[in-house]
């Protein structure tokens, strides 16, 4: 099993510009913080436990997820 750590920035940087927050896609935003906040609840949370908890697909996660990573955001450290 592989070990993952996630890298949280302060409430006050780049997480809510980059969430989705000033560029009018507050949906997507919305699923962004949610999540963020399931993974800072259990930094080790599964894909498919984040689908089930928040119900959408495993595929919407892990597109969050990916963008999330892409903005800086959260930043996975371990094996691929």
């Amino acid at each position: 099993m592989a070990v993952s750590t996630v890298i949280y920035p302060l409430a006050s940087t780049k997480d809510s510009r980059n969430a989705g927050e000033n560029n009018g896609e507050n949906g997507k935003q919305s699923t962004r913080v949610r999540l963020l906040a399931l993974i800072k609840e259990n930094p080790r949370i599964t894909r498919a436990s984040l689908s089930e908890q928040r119900g959408i697909s495993s595929s919407n996660v892990q597109f969050h997820i990916e963008k999330l990573k892409s903005e800086g955001i959260i930043k996975r450290i371990g094996t691929p």
